[in-house]
């Protein structure tokens, strides 16, 4: 039996007063846990949930019923809530690091200032709730069956998968994990889950596969979150922000300022913030992705449509950044396009504060979407021309605003960024010139061209699969369009097929091309537009495998069997989780082999990097150094390492901050180890990097060689070393120097 719907109302004035008693109970309860300070984990909890519930929902709340949303799903009004909340946040941090300076108001970033400018925020924002007229809530909700309640076990799993890798290296939970959420989509794809409870089956099994990563360690996972977190720790720990003082990055203030801010009203780390905050956030995205794909292509494509951009390798394999981070709020602009509408002043502000949030969480996803919804605009209008009497709903004026917001934002604050962006053309103008000579690295080409096992080649040829689908699905679409204009039917939803058409050409474009975007960002990045068209690439090839059938006298049931679909799906989260290969022996990654070379770096890693940072003779105290005065001196420090340290060394002592230059010894533009290079400075040696090798085998670009680590620490003095870190000092070399390798 399909579970009861259940309604949900509150009359205005009631909701207005239960909300402002909410919002003065919590800051009662956040300022009381401030007086008691450090009394015991009881009081610590009630600070942290105190303050998480003060940033990350009601704040969010409340701009709802000032805008007049009308929300009649619960799971969509935590979306909203969520979503305007860090946007608010977003805001209140750039005024405060903008404005409290001008007041001569000294460590801006410190708990007090910040909580008592978020009281004065919240309480001013809550009294005018008295003021304007708001909306009736009214939302419907069904109660979980016991199939949904029973995924609430694949969360728990994954934490325990997680903790027994952190703690004995036991991959045991994890094949367990991985079993479980195959099963879970299947069964998902089937009648057993009516579809209201698929929001909360996609938001569980979401969760679920990004916390299995993420709590691997105590640090962040990911290459450029690397330098994010270096960030937003720097801000915690020096108390100061401005967005337009310090790396380009800092222009991002989602994801520098927004979680030092979090770390320090709540007592949490910073990594907290990234691995448990942001992921719970980033959870929400692929449940956004399915309540915009259930309205234009239906419940099982976009339930399918929302695992595809779950399991896609980037979504999970990596702590929530400024690309991951920004799709929360593409798709709450997406929702809100394609649901609401922009006809009221309301929903216009809310696409204003949803485009500025885009705006400070990515630079590419904000011009990449404001790009496509140009293009898309365009090309509608070029086809109202051709057509007659086509109508659409698509505006010039709301792609147009929204780049211009971000175009003054980075050319206001981060100028070194927006002609970083403006120079992408002669880049990729470059790249076209020497396709001659070979494929570019980070293009699907060179990707593909890189895959030698045979499961590496399966890998590729899902993903082949998955991307014809969807290919198929959005040529349908165009298909299905072209035949409504040319019987003067009425298309629906042309808009959103005119903003998916740029963006597939995009994906396209990185099999050869990049600019600053590698072809799997890209792929992740578009996902979540094209997600659904996989699952409607599917039921158009089946329905046109059942028709050809039927034409050869074999009767056969037209409904799709979406478990096919499910079990492709199930299948690349088995090969890019790591269950596959570490099912043959040839686990690559940290999830299921602790001696992986990848970006998950452990705490005795993190040691050997913050003991170079405190040792390596550093001159400056890690301020900012503008690219002109970031040259090399007598007093730079050299620090030689692997390419996969790199990143964990940006976390530390990055080049823009400190006096440092970091020189990969193996890289893809530069693939062999010459030892000649090393000059005076340091050799940053991870354990988990060396590799023995013999014969003919090929040797990872991101890996040395043991016997070149060997060589390396012969040709200097050791200074530090434990279990996992050897760090070398090379006293230099002399002119003419060079080693016969």
């Amino acid at each position: 039996m399909f579970p009861k719907l259940n309604r949900v109302a509150h009359p205005s004035l009631s909701q207005t007063v239960s909300i402002q008693l909410t919002i003065v109970t919590l800051l009662a309860l956040f300022w009381l846990t401030l007086g008691l300070g450090s009394a015991g984990i009881f009081v610590s909890g009630l600070r942290v949930g105190s303050a998480l519930l003060l940033l990350f929902f009601l704040p969010g709340l409340l701009l709802t019923q000032f805008a007049r949303l009308r929300i009649t799903r619960a799971g969509e009004a935590v979306l909203y809530a969520v979503g305007l909340s860090l946007v608010f946040l977003s805001l209140f941090v750039t005024s405060v690091g903008v404005l409290t300076p001008l007041l001569n108001v000294q460590d801006t970033f410190s708990l007090q200032p910040l909580a008592i400018s978020l009281t004065v925020v919240l309480l001013l924002i809550t009294a005018l709730l008295h003021v304007v007229e708001t909306p009736e809530v009214r939302f419907d909700w069904v109660a979980p069956t016991r199939l949904t309640a029973g995924l609430i076990a694949v969360p728990v799993v994954a934490v325990l998968a997680a903790g027994f890798m952190n703690d004995g290296g036991d991959a045991s939970l994890m094949f367990l994990f991985v079993v479980l959420v195959a099963a879970a989509v299947v069964v998902s794809s089937t009648r057993f889950l009516p579809p209201a409870q698929y929001p909360l089956a996609i938001f569980l099994i979401g969760l679920a596969t990004f916390l299995h990563r993420n709590l691997l360690t105590g640090g962040v996972i990911g290459a450029d979150v690397q330098f994010q977190y270096f960030l937003a720790q720097h801000i915690q720990e020096t108390h100061v922000w401005s967005p337009g003082v310090g790396s380009r990055i800092t222009a991002l203030p989602m994801v520098t300022a927004v979680p030092a801010a979090i770390s320090t009203l709540a007592d949490v780390s910073v990594a907290a913030v990234f691995k448990v905050a942001y992921v719970f956030v980033f959870s929400l995205v692929p449940v956004g992705i399915y309540y915009v794909g259930r309205r234009i292509f239906g419940n099982r494509e976009a339930l399918l449509g929302s695992f595809f951009f779950i399991f896609y390798h980037i979504s999970f394999s990596l702590t929530p950044g400024k690309q991951l981070l920004s799709e929360l709020f593409v798709v709450l602009l997406l929702l809100l396009l394609f649901e609401h509408g922009l006809s009221t002043v309301g929903n216009k502000a809310v696409a204003v504060l949803l485009s500025i949030g885009v705006i400070h969480a990515h630079y590419g996803t904000a011009f990449v979407l404001g790009g496509s919804l140009l293009a898309g605009h365009l090309m509608l209008s070029v086809v109202r021309r051709v057509v007659d009497e086509f109508e659409h709903d698509s505006s010039v004026v709301y792609p147009v605003t929204f780049l211009g917001l971000a175009i003054a934002w980075y050319a206001t604050f981060s100028p070194q960024l927006l002609n970083q962006i403006l120079r992408m053309p002669l880049v990729i103008g470059q790249q076209v010139a020497n396709l001659v000579a070979g494929t570019a690295v980070g293009t699907g080409a060179n990707y593909i061209g890189g895959q030698v096992t045979v499961l590496d080649r399966l890998n590729v040829l899902v993903y082949l699969v998955l991307t014809a689908l969807l290919g198929i699905g959005l040529l349908s679409r165009v298909v299905t369009h072209g035949v409504r204009l040319r019987r003067g039917e009425r298309t629906e939803y042309v808009e959103y097929t005119a903003l998916s058409i740029p963006m597939f050409v995009f994906l396209a474009s990185t099999f050869f091309v990049i600019a600053n975007l590698w072809a799997d960002r890209t792929y992740q990045m578009v996902l979540v537009v094209l997600a659904p068209f996989v699952a409607l690439g599917f039921r158009t090839l089946f329905a046109a495998t059942v028709t050809a059938l039927e034409r050869l006298g074999k009767p056969s049931d037209l409904r799709p069997r979406w478990s096919l679909l499910a079990v492709l799906l199930s299948a690349l989260f088995v090969l890019n989780s790591g269950a596959a290969y570490a099912a043959v022996g040839n686990a690559d990654t940290a999830t299921f082999d602790s001696n992986a070379n990848d970006y998950v770096f452990t705490d005795d890693e993190r040691a050997g990097a913050a003991w170079l940072k405190e040792h390596a003779g550093f001159t400056d105290p890690g301020s900012y150094r503008s690219p002109s005065a970031a040259s090399p001196s007598d007093d730079t420090v050299t620090i030689y390492t692997d390419s996969v340290s790199y990143q964990l060394l940006r976390s530390t002592t990055p080049e823009t901050y400190y006096d440092v230059r970091i020189e990969r010894l193996r890289s893809p533009w530069r693939p062999e180890f010459d030892q000649s290079r090393l000059q005076r400075g340091y050799v940053f040696i991870r354990e988990r990097s060396v590799r023995d090798v013999s014969g003919s085998e090929r040797l990872p670009i991101t890996s040395l060689s043991r016997e070149h680590a060997e060589d390396v620490t012969e040709a200097g003095t050791v200074v530090f070393r434990n279990d996992e870190v050897t760090i070398v000092r090379i006293e230099g070399r002399p002119d003419g120097y060079s080693d016969d390798l």
